[in-house]
């Protein structure tokens, strides 16, 4: 392909690149995608999708890539806390079928993506390492890349009226576009565990105890991938971790999922992962647009990230489509387009977003009224109903409506007061603890009101 045959360039052939190449191709657009290794990833997050994620990829057309990887189907999670053991199903369909979510390994689930890009029309990948950003004359405005091609290392460069960046959570060309500072909340610690004994197949186990919260999820018929949170912006060494596994995560766990705990971290590698979370900038560059986890990530937590991502690709090609920008050189219908789509996404980043980061702060609690509120969350699904469907539907993606969000937050925040007050000690203590009610509604808005506040004001 010649430096200006191309009408988009796409950086990164990952989960975003592969989705928006996809949908951009066979709108007719020529796409060149470039990405630096075509071999198989390999990383410990992005293997659990979400119902709504596979809604996404239903409405790009490629729905299909989840087949033939040995990809688990999930009903939903179990919640385990203290001695309660509460499941949390996803809901029915119309059709009186339930939602589905899947779990797989992330490596081979983009390798399905890459084959159908390959068969793809309009769409050409090329094995290189992007270097730059290039400018025209006035610095303004991107009209390409230079990069650095396998296998000879030769250097070229190619131009397109419009570049998407889709690096990634690792991003090297998002700090001069992106508005807001990156938030390392935590580590995630990754195992496979080989032959688990699930405690209720088929469902993402979530234990909840007085160190950390530890997600499992199948992620091929014999493995599953567990995600153990880890205390702090640094990490000690690997001796030092898998001590912290053995001593302090083993025996908090379901009896059941131990002895392949044990033998994960002496048989696997013990990998870690920071959790990040960035609120979405508003695109103001003429010739490039950031999509993907470049632009917004929330915590991984509730496996969110790449429903987000496959929404994110579905409407931005939907906002760019040849019938509403059929001159990609004309940037400022671009921009006004791209800043419809930074607000019309808002209905499910901000659901996704803020509930991650809410479900992290209460599920790690630090203090005696986030445990208050964790315990009233349990509580609040043990109800049943609503109080089981409503969370669930926002967690997998399936509601979009932020309205809905802070109603069901607030409403766990209302129970775990009232747990709090008439259940949670002697009866002589009730006003003390009616006192302490104000500082679990305090801690509870201090959790979510600065997300909210990030994510309408960005």
């Amino acid at each position: 392909m010649s430096s200006d045959d191309a009408d988009i360039i796409i950086v990164g052939a990952g989960i975003t690149g592969c989705a928006l190449a996809a949908a951009l191709g066979r709108q007719g657009r020529k796409v060149l995608v470039l990405e630096r290794d075509m071999s198989e990833p390999d990383r410990i997050v992005g293997e659990l999708l979400q119902p709504g994620g596979i809604e996404a990829l239903e409405k790009i057309g490629i729905e299909d890539c989840i087949q033939g990887i040995d990809g688990q189907f999930t009903s939903g999670y179990q919640i385990f806390h203290k001695d309660s053991s509460v499941a949390v199903p996803y809901p029915k369909k119309s059709d009186g079928s339930s939602y589905r979510g899947i779990g797989f390994h992330y490596g081979r689930f983009v390798m399905n993506l890459r084959k159908t890009l390959m068969n793809t029309p309009n769409v050409t990948i090329v094995e290189a390492t992007v270097n730059e950003l290039l400018r025209d004359d006035s610095g303004e405005i991107i009209r390409g890349v230079a990069a650095t091609r396998k296998p000879d290392a030769s250097l070229l460069s190619y131009k397109a009226p419009l570049t998407l960046v889709c690096d990634g959570c690792f991003s090297k060309f998002r700090k001069s576009f992106v508005d807001h500072p990156i938030q390392i909340t935590d580590h995630f610690l990754g195992l496979v565990l080989t032959n688990p004994g699930f405690p209720v197949p088929g469902r993402g186990h979530v234990i909840l105890s007085d160190i950390a919260p530890m997600v499992i999820y199948p992620i091929s018929h014999t493995e599953a991938r567990i995600l153990i949170n880890y205390p702090g912006k640094n990490l000690p060494s690997s001796d030092v971790l898998k001590q912290y596994v053995l001593e302090k995560c083993v025996p908090r766990m379901p009896e059941s999922l131990r002895p392949s705990l044990k033998a994960a971290v002496h048989n696997d590698r013990l990998r870690s992962m920071p959790n990040q979370f960035l609120p979405p900038s508003i695109n103001r560059t003429k010739g490039l647009i950031l999509v993907g986890d470049s632009n917004n990530m929330r915590h991984p937590l509730t496996g969110g990230g790449m429903t987000v991502c496959f929404h994110d690709a579905y409407l931005l090609s939907r906002f760019i489509a040849p019938n509403v920008v059929p001159d990609l050189y004309d940037y400022d219908n671009v921009i006004s387009q791209t800043n419809k789509l930074h607000w019309k996404r808002k209905g499910y980043s901000f659901v996704i977003n803020v509930l991650s980061i809410a479900l992290y702060k209460l599920f790690a609690p630090k203090n005696r009224y986030m445990q208050a509120l964790r315990n009233g969350c349990i509580e609040y699904f043990l109800r049943g109903g609503s109080c089981i469907e409503g969370p669930v539907r926002l967690l997998g993606g399936l509601d979009h409506s932020p309205s809905h969000l802070l109603f069901h937050f607030y409403a766990v925040c209302a129970y775990s007061i009232y747990q709090y007050i008439f259940v949670g000690g002697p009866s002589m203590l009730m006003p003390i603890r009616a006192l302490e009610s104000v500082l679990i509604f305090m801690q509870a808005s201090l959790v979510i009101i600065p997300y909210i506040l990030s994510e309408m004001s960005s």
